[in-house]
């Protein structure tokens, strides 16, 4: 299992329908959502997906940057 990964996406909340369709048959689901106005100044507000009571799959909006993550599935 990861340990965390961040992602940042451009439009957050197709993203998070995104990963609510296909992350769960992976044994991962929606664990947390954070509030950056909570945090400390200029705290981003996050979306978590996770298991085994673990968040590791984090989602925030803004400007993506490239990257690649793949998962393995029976």
């Amino acid at each position: 299992m990861p340990g965390h990964i961040f992602l940042t996406a451009r439009d957050l909340a197709r993203s998070v329908r995104f990963c609510d369709a296909v992350l769960p048959p992976l044994g991962i689901a929606a664990r947390h959502d954070h509030d950056g106005k909570t945090g400390p100044m200029g705290d981003p507000d996050l979306k978590s997906f996770g298991a085994n009571g673990h968040g590791f799959f984090w989602l925030t909006q803004g400007e993506p940057a490239a990257v690649h993550v793949g998962f393995f599935a029976r």
